[in-house]
């Protein structure tokens, strides 16, 4: 059976750092997903985001 490794990133939205270093690590290829913050500062950052790179499906919530 062949394995599977998922890469997650966590707190997408809580800041524009976070923000830009989740969208770098997707576009290099070294994490498989994220969890979106809501009800955090650049939430809504975020949320473009993930439109603009086409993340739909691979984003999760982080429940806080």
């Amino acid at each position: 059976m062949p394995s599977r490794v998922i890469i997650n990133a966590d707190d997408f939205g809580l800041s524009t750092s976070n923000n830009q270093v989740i969208v770098a690590a997707f576009c290099q290829g070294l994490i498989s997903s994220a969890t979106l913050m809501a009800n955090t500062p650049a939430f809504d950052e975020a949320c473009q985001l993930i439109h603009a790179h086409k993340l739909h499906g691979r984003i999760g919530l982080h429940v806080n």
